[in-house]
């Protein structure tokens, strides 16, 4: 059995072009928000960058266990 090898693709954040992807606003790189499934990297990956009112919006229904987190560098 052969060992899976992730495509590299998956190992850089996707480039972030200044907006918001939900209503297009622009947001300064330390104001966006992505959702993070730590069990898997595509979904992960291709989740959008948001602005805090579009995250909200978007997963507050989810409930209060995924709240909203700041990139720190």
């Amino acid at each position: 059995m052969k060992n899976y090898k992730m495509p590299k693709k998956y190992s850089r954040a996707r480039k972030y072009n200044g907006r918001c992807e939900g209503c297009g606003t622009p947001t300064p790189a330390n104001q966006v928000y992505s959702r993070i499934d730590e069990s898997n990297i595509a979904i992960s990956f291709h989740e959008p960058y948001l602005c805090v009112d579009c995250y909200n919006k978007t997963y507050k229904q989810e409930g209060e266990k995924n709240h909203v987190r700041l990139y720190q560098k």
